[in-house]
């Protein structure tokens, strides 16, 4: 019998009933218990938070909120409803299309393909939340986790050292900067996950659904922009993006960029998993399958 936590950093795992590869990314990282999967592609082109147009901030108003805690990508990504959606503060909106900025200049590179640059709908205020496409013994060997994420500061607090981040916990969730490998900031979300030890584990390609193409289309442009949960500096309104500009294997050109968070790019999720889940011998491909 082979079990999840017997599996090499690097593994990849197969969930049968949403056909998602998942790539084994850490045991028992700092914080966390269970087996850390990385999804291998990205599942969807979207934001991580929408505009707010009646918030009073201005950047939130035309940006969407960067407070993880509170976006709307953290709850798709937790529920398994239908309808998911739930404010989460006063001035909090969906994430439909019309409140979606469109993907113009991340991949604005002599080096990228235009064919690669994907076409709306960006919105998942109606799809099914994430969990959904998942089996039910699948979503229930998914360990809840503690998961840092920054919030603001409070003004009249004095801080010795940089503010503390806020811990959710989280089923499903964004990587942060500083679990990449990619995080020069005092102020950490989290510690470096082994997997990306490998830079070239940081590069992502869509999933056809996730870019509306066939099962059988072959996707050959540059790895995808995603967005990491970090915010950008002090604003309201920016996060951070994992961006590289070159094809799959060449890692020079590795960045992160700020981009308004109601900005589509790729969501890459996590989740760690009982790692005493059966996996079954590899396949054809060299993936393993859960038996769950």
């Amino acid at each position: 019998m082979t079990y999840v936590k017997d599996l090499p950093i690097g593994s990849r795992i197969r969930e049968k009933e949403s056909d998602t590869v998942f790539l084994v990314a850490d045991h028992h990282h700092t914080g966390w218990i269970g087996t850390t999967l990385v999804s291998d592609r990205v599942c969807m082109i979207s934001c991580i938070d929408a505009a707010e147009p009646e918030n009073p901030d201005e950047q939130a108003a035309v940006s969407g909120c960067n407070r993880y805690a509170l976006s709307n990508i953290h709850q798709w990504l937790n529920s398994a409803k239908d309808h998911w959606y739930e404010p989460q503060h006063a001035f909090d909106a969906p994430p439909s299309e019309d409140r979606i900025a469109m993907r113009t200049d991340v991949f604005a590179s002599r080096m990228f393909d235009p064919e690669g640059i994907f076409p709306a709908p960006y919105a998942y205020d109606q799809l099914p939340g994430y969990l959904a496409r998942f089996s039910e013994g699948f979503r229930e060997a998914i360990l809840p986790s503690p998961v840092i994420c920054f919030a603001p500061s409070d003004p009249d607090i004095m801080y010795f050292g940089p503010p503390q981040g806020e811990t959710i916990s989280c089923k499903a969730f964004l990587l942060s900067a500083a679990e990449i490998g990619l995080e020069d900031e005092i102020r950490r979300e989290g510690y470096l996950i082994r997997l990306f030890l490998d830079p070239r584990m940081r590069m992502s390609a869509p999933e056809n659904k996730a870019i509306h193409q066939d099962p059988d289309f072959d996707y050959k442009q540059s790895p995808v922009a995603f967005w990491l949960r970090s915010p950008f500096g002090s604003t309201t309104g920016m996060g951070k993006i994992y961006q590289v500009e070159h094809k799959f294997g060449d890692v020079v050109g590795a960045t992160l960029m700020p981009h308004p968070v109601n900005y589509a790019a790729g969501i890459r999720p996590a989740m760690n998993l009982d790692d005493m889940a059966c996996v079954s011998g590899r396949d054809a491909y060299g993936i393993y399958q859960l038996q769950l």
